[in-house]
């Protein structure tokens, strides 16, 4: 594990960053507009996605499932398990890097905050069992299980709030660099 710390501590430079964000910068301005575009065509019109809501009960997963045709269902499945398994991973990475970059140059007084870059680790696992936990709510559909879309739902929603922690965390990096605090080149071992 303290490889991973080191490597990934070591993404926290512009041109790594940089890339990561041309990568992300595509996945939102292209690959996922025409994924949704891909179902949407073959519900025959405007669909909303479960991941992108902030919680929804098994009444709003009929009422957005309702709007799905067979092929839509099946689209999303196969857009989920692909594309939206790369996008966690390459926006976790991002974020990653970000934390990593931004607090570089603290001085670490508490040992556990040395690793706060390693916290999108966390919303990338979250996202991922999102990701399979509406797959499988897809997959049951019309007989949905109030469980399972609960389980889903919840783990939709700790993907929200733990990426709003992520920005709260950037917010506070940043914050400390223009108040002074980050910047003084100090090494610092993971």
């Amino acid at each position: 594990m303290r490889r991973l710390a080191e490597l990934l501590y070591r993404t926290g430079n512009l041109p790594f960053l940089i890339t990561l964000f041309l990568l992300n910068a595509a996945f939102v301005l292209f690959i996922l507009p025409a994924g949704l575009k891909e179902i949407e065509n073959r519900a025959g019109k405007q669909v909303k996605l479960l991941d992108v809501q902030f919680g929804y009960d098994i009444t709003q997963v009929r009422a957005i499932l309702a709007e799905y045709t067979p092929e839509a269902i099946a689209q999303t499945l196969h857009f989920s398990a692909v594309t939206d398994t790369a996008f966690p991973i390459s926006y976790g990475l991002l974020f990653v890097a970000l934390l990593a970059y931004i607090f570089k140059d603290i001085p670490i007084k508490t040992p556990g905050f040395r690793y706060l870059y390693l916290y999108p680790l966390w919303i990338i696992a979250i996202d991922l069992a999102e990701n399979y936990l509406i797959r499988n709510v897809l997959r049951s559909y019309p007989a949905l299980q109030e469980r399972d879309v609960a389980l889903a739902s919840a783990f939709t929603v700790i993907k929200w709030l733990s990426v709003a922690v992520f920005f709260i965390a950037l917010l506070y990096g940043w914050w400390l660099r223009l108040k002074g605090n980050i910047g003084k080149q100090q090494d610092i071992k993971t």
